[in-house]
């Protein structure tokens, strides 16, 4: 069955905590209308069947939602790939790029969803505000009435507790300006952790692709998404990073 879902370079597949100041949000808003909706495209699913290696390449070898033999998508640069899993807030931290998505409400940003980029896709990640239908896919209108919804994206200045509500945290983004743009979130907001470290990926995984021409036996894979059955704990995922830094020096 082909799904359908919003297909933007900047954000493909791809805020954290506190009120955000009327002249923040205002910012964050004028900067969401400059930028039109983008056309949505197909999207397909499948299952990795096979992580092959050939010397430094990674081979993936797809069984698509649509049937028909297996084919195999060699990962390159040129490619749209990441890795997703299901994240805790530890990943929410400075100096991380993160994409929120949520509603500004009483010149308020309130983030519901982050996706934290980690590894060298986030080098390619780029700061902005965009907005968000007020409908889901299904065209069904969302549960809050009368809100602004947007995505931000940006790299995490700061992380702390409100004042006013220890359940919610406020981030500062650096988007819209030297001070950042500030947004609250509360403690059991979803996360998601995007990378494209090939370490990760695993037989059975779910995988989400995008075809560009091709044939049903061989597409030409456009962007390739690869979505992990377990979790990721922030606290295992930075102390790995930090025991694979200390040993480069």
């Amino acid at each position: 069955m082909i799904r359908r879902f919003v297909f933007s370079r900047a954000y493909l597949w791809a805020v954290l905590a506190a009120v955000v100041c009327a002249g923040a949000t205002r910012l964050a808003e004028a900067q969401a209308q400059k930028q039109p909706e983008q056309p949505a495209v197909p999207t397909l699913k499948g299952t990795v069947s096979e992580v092959k290696k050939k010397g430094p390449q990674t081979i993936l070898v797809i069984v698509s939602e649509l049937g028909g033999d297996p084919f195999e998508v060699p990962l390159s640069p040129m490619m749209q790939f990441a890795v997703e899993a299901k994240g805790d807030l530890g990943f929410v931290r400075d100096k991380q790029f993160a994409t929120g998505t949520g509603f500004v409400s009483n010149n308020t940003l309130f983030v519901q969803k982050w996706t934290v980029h980690v590894g060298t896709n986030s080098k390619r990640m780029q700061p902005g505000v965009r907005n968000l239908p007020d409908a889901d896919e299904k065209g069904e209108k969302k549960a809050l009435a009368g809100v602004k919804y947007v995505e931000v994206s940006g790299p995490i200045m700061s992380v702390k507790p409100t004042e006013d509500d220890p359940g919610k945290q406020q981030a500062i983004l650096k988007v819209g300006g030297p001070k950042g743009t500030p947004a609250i979130f509360e403690k059991n907001a979803a996360v998601t952790v995007s990378t494209n470290d090939t370490a990760l990926l695993k037989d059975g995984s779910e995988v989400e692709y995008i075809a560009v021409g091709g044939t049903p036996k061989k597409p030409k894979i456009a962007a390739l998404k690869v979505i992990l059955s377990d979790a990721m704990r922030a606290d295992d995922f930075f102390k790995a990073e930090e025991s694979r830094d200390s040993k480069k020096k």
